[in-house]
């Protein structure tokens, strides 16, 4: 199976920057990690992705067309057991399920992440535990992080996914 890499670069209180190794171009805008600073609770609209490998279906919906979802390859024997299985072109088979306790990872079009228009308004964000995509961001202050350009690195992603095939693994780290 075809992969690519998400590594994290920046971490701040309210959000993390990420590239991809194979596209560095690419901006990715997502959660910040959990107070505790180690990801693992997992909680959705609250903090960042857990690292890991994922399986990377196309998915589309009427509120995100066109888009891709996140799914956890299963590790443990325990998963294993609640795992849907994936057949990739090569009949190689991967077991995947949703990455608990959050369901619907997407990486789609947006640009806040917990943006605050000023100092007193409440933060927005159009990620909701998903990653967004720019070509460039505004640098990171208390008032969250700011992607742009997301529809054109959207766009640039759909016509590099499409060259890994129907199905490719993601490894998400901060190295």
């Amino acid at each position: 199976m075809k992969q690519i890499t998400l590594i994290r670069r920046n971490y701040w209180k309210n959000s993390t920057l990420s590239v991809f190794k194979e596209f560095p171009n690419i901006f990715i805008g997502e959660l910040p990690k959990d107070a505790d600073n180690d990801n693992t609770t997992n909680e959705k609209n609250i903090e960042c992705i857990p690292e890991g490998e994922y399986l990377v279906l196309p998915h589309s919906s009427q509120k995100f067309p066109n888009t891709f979802r996140l799914w956890k390859i299963a590790e443990e024997t325990k998963q294993l057991r609640k795992a849907k299985q994936f057949v990739i072109d090569n009949n190689e088979e991967v077991f995947y399920n949703e990455p608990l306790p959050r369901t619907g990872i997407l990486i789609h079009v947006g640009n806040r992440i917990n943006w605050k228009e000023n100092k007193n308004s409440k933060p927005i964000s159009d990620a909701e535990g998903c990653l967004l995509p720019g070509l460039s961001y505004l640098s990171p202050s208390d008032n969250g992080l700011f992607v742009s350009m997301s529809g054109k690195a959207m766009n640039v992603l759909r016509n590099e996914f499409a060259k890994l095939g129907n199905a490719f693994k993601l490894i998400i780290t901060s190295k």
